[in-house]
């Protein structure tokens, strides 16, 4: 059964620094009809985070999952068919953290191009083969910058 929640309880469910207890998230308000986040990774790379909570406090459906992927400083997405999707069942602030921390660790080990120092983009393998499913981080300006991250 989906878990209703308002946005004070999803709030606390992000990330927080762990001596300070400062929020490592930023607001972006609403965007899109819901209320967005952008947690910053590094100096290239954040965290874009879609509640799937709306202005008047409530999901849009059973169906509705939270929404994260990796966005450059610009907000233009760093890769595709990475994004991490959260569903309001319950245990889903497990769920929201392990795919917040994975993320994370997506982008920490996938770096920056070494030719035109930009952030790599992260891409998940969805052809048919061996490698199906496999995660790897590439530059979408530079041929042959390629990296697997699992």
């Amino acid at each position: 059964m989906t878990e209703l929640f308002g946005l004070a309880t999803f709030e606390k469910a992000l990330p927080v620094n762990k001596s300070t207890k400062e929020p490592l998230w930023h607001s972006l308000g609403i965007i899109d009809g819901e209320y967005a986040y952008r947690i910053p990774v590094d100096t290239k790379a954040e965290i874009m985070v879609f509640s799937s909570i709306h202005p008047d406090g409530d999901p849009d459906g059973d169906d509705e999952c939270i929404k994260c992927w990796l966005v450059n400083k610009n907000g233009l997405s760093l890769g595709r068919n990475v994004s991490k999707w959260t569903t309001r069942l319950p245990g889903w602030e497990i769920r929201l953290a392990e795919s917040l921390r994975t993320l994370w660790r997506w982008r920490k080990a996938s770096g920056d191009c070494p030719t035109c120092g930009l952030a790599l983009g992260i891409y998940k393998v969805s052809n048919a083969g061996s490698n199906k499913g496999r995660i790897f981080a590439k530059c979408g300006c530079v041929v042959g910058t390629f990296v697997w991250l699992t």
